[in-house]
């Protein structure tokens, strides 16, 4: 967190997060101007707004491909996953990172 997040996250930064999950690295970075949190899972299946509670600057959607589609491009200052890619196929990441880059500023 002191390395990875606090240094990059403010009121200004737009952060893409991938994989949340309940939320506790998201939890870190509700500093942030916005949050898109993309997940496999439903947030009721994660109980990622009870974790966090209700944030209006906080926007979670449920994927189902790796095409990123529902996300604007050249929007995102920062993006973080943690412990997620791990359950994704090799060409998925690759997917994922091809259709990620343009997303990012």
């Amino acid at each position: 967190y002191l390395r990875c997040i606090k240094p990059y996250i403010n009121n200004e930064t737009i952060v893409l997060e991938i994989g949340p999950g309940r939320g506790a690295w998201t939890k870190t970075m509700l500093a942030a101007k916005e949050i898109w949190a993309l997940d496999a899972l439903s947030a009721e299946e994660t109980h990622f707004w009870e974790y966090i509670g209700k944030q209006p600057h906080v926007k979670y959607i449920q994927v189902e491909d790796f095409s990123c589609s529902q996300l604007p491009d050249n929007y995102f200052d920062y993006m973080f996953s943690f412990g997620c890619l791990c359950h994704v196929s090799f060409a998925g990441i690759e997917e994922y990172a091809k259709n990620l880059f343009p997303k990012l500023k």
